[in-house]
């Protein structure tokens, strides 16, 4: 991304939890996926002004600071800003309030009132087996509903944004997760990300760095 907040690439690289993979492993797929976004652009390691990373996986404040020292010696030079996946997420629904159901091997719920203040559930390792049944569908519901009492949204307008690995991946299962949503949180607006993650990363990066 650029001064402009333009993006110049996207690029993929390998997994990226150093709560699974270690910090060594994950920095050096993120490493990876710098070096192919540079190669893309023309630019040398050096013009890196600040670097976002949204990682699952670094929420405890010593893995956070693990990894972004770890950034620190790999990107010398420029400003390091280390999110949590869920972190990331939110900031890419935009400013106001919202609330994102992380749907993917996991499931978690993130999300932020008019006032700024924040609330999670979930996201926490699996509770149960039966993934995708009835059940869990219904406790994926409930986490949205946990999170949204907390920070008085249950009866106010907020986006709701769904992520993750099976979002998307099936009419039917997007329909009862939809219909479940719709009975905990009447007043929310399901809709999608503004950006994705990755540029909001990139963005409050660039944010902290002005600053």
């Amino acid at each position: 991304m650029n001064s402009a907040d333009q993006v110049l690439a996207r690029t993929f690289a390998g997994p990226s939890n150093p709560s699974r993979i270690g910090v060594e492993s994950a920095v050096r797929a993120i490493e990876d996926c710098g070096n192919l976004a540079l190669r893309e652009t023309g630019f040398e390691r050096s013009a890196i002004s600040a670097v976002g990373a949204g990682i699952a996986g670094t929420a405890k404040p010593e893995m956070k600071e693990s990894v972004t020292r770890a950034l620190q010696k790999s990107f010398a030079g420029a400003s390091i800003t280390v999110l949590t996946d869920l972190e990331a997420g939110l900031a890419a629904a935009g400013e106001g309030p919202a609330i994102i159901l992380v749907m993917g091997t996991g499931s978690a719920a993130f999300g932020r009132n008019a006032e700024g203040e924040v609330a999670r559930a979930g996201g926490y390792g699996p509770a149960s087996s039966d993934q995708g049944s009835a059940y869990d569908i219904g406790r994926r519901a409930s986490l949205i509903a946990d999170v949204a009492e907390r920070l008085h949204l249950r009866e106010s307008e907020f986006l709701l944004a769904k992520i993750g690995g099976t979002a998307g991946r099936s009419r039917f299962f997007d329909a009862q997760i939809d219909a479940a949503l719709k009975q905990v949180v009447p007043s929310a607006q399901v809709g999608k990300l503004r950006v994705s993650p990755a540029e909001a990363a990139a963005l409050v990066a660039k944010g902290s760095d002005a600053s």
